[in-house]
């Protein structure tokens, strides 16, 4: 069952590590959004392999770089998830259909057990 399929509100969603994981090495296309600051992306939890990066506070004002992504599986990425969430407000509010957080953000990716061997092949420092 696609979790994005039926999103037809405005309430956020989300996605678990593993699922992520299960997704990424099916290759299932899914565009990543990272919302860090771009020294986040080199410290210590790394980030995923072909993320875009996009800071929350400048999310909105670059919002035209992500035309054509409105109806795609987007899956946005922060530390925690917090900052995740009000972005995918922010892109749900402008017309994005199909977004989930990354429940518990890189660190829940990074010490979750199902992922670890998976996300060795997608995290990048």
């Amino acid at each position: 069952m696609n979790p994005f399929a039926s999103q037809k509100d405005t309430a956020v969603k989300y996605v678990l590590p593993q699922e992520l994981a299960q997704k990424l090495d099916c290759n299932d296309p899914v565009f990543l959004l990272d919302v860090r600051a771009p020294g986040e992306l080199q410290g210590e939890l790394g980030h995923l392999r072909h993320v875009v990066n996009i800071p929350l506070p400048q999310l909105k004002d670059r919002l035209s770089e992500l035309a054509g992504q409105e109806d795609r599986d987007v899956v946005v990425i922060c530390r925690t998830g917090r900052r995740s969430e009000e972005a995918a407000r922010i892109l749900l509010d402008s017309g994005f259909k199909r977004i989930q957080v990354l429940k518990g953000g890189m660190l829940a990716w990074r010490s979750n057990l199902a992922t670890q061997l998976l996300s060795q092949a997608h995290i990048l420092r």
